[in-house]
């Protein structure tokens, strides 16, 4: 089950709609269940817990060690940050989402040395899919 509730495609705010292959058997996926608080403001230089899963419509987990969850981008999306700042974590040094669990779930620390204030976006692909879709943070 999501921590986070559902929310309708958002380029800010984001479950998203993907389509992934596992041993070649394809698997609809309607979201992306956030597992972090994407409303709490880090410091600038900290590291974020970036945690998710791959949902089916009824908050299924689908998430599983054959499905490659890759970090490929970071967007400022605003200027504008509410919230309380967190403190630094650890940093993955090759843009693969760890899997973690039980329950299963996907995990990158996202390192943000050198950003500026404001709402961003991570962006990542899974499965081995073009598709890129986002999940929101936030920098002060």
């Amino acid at each position: 089950m999501c921590r986070t509730a559902f929310r309708r495609v958002s380029l800010s705010l984001g479950v998203f709609a993907l389509i992934v292959g596992v041993w070649f058997q394809p698997i609809t996926l309607a979201y992306i269940c956030i597992l972090y608080d994407p409303t709490k403001v880090h410091q600038s230089g900290s590291t974020i817990p970036m945690k998710l899963q791959l949902c089916s419509a009824s908050g299924e987990n689908l998430s599983s060690a054959q499905v490659i969850v890759h970090a490929i981008g970071v967007s400022l999306v605003s200027s504008s940050t509410t919230g309380t700042p967190e403190d630094a974590g650890n940093a993955n040094p090759d843009g693969d989402f760890r899997v973690v669990g039980p329950p299963v779930s996907y995990i990158f620390n996202l390192k943000t040395t050198g950003l500026v204030s404001g709402t961003y976006n991570l962006t990542f692909t899974a499965g081995g899919e073009p598709t890129e879709y986002m999940v929101p943070f936030q920098i002060r």
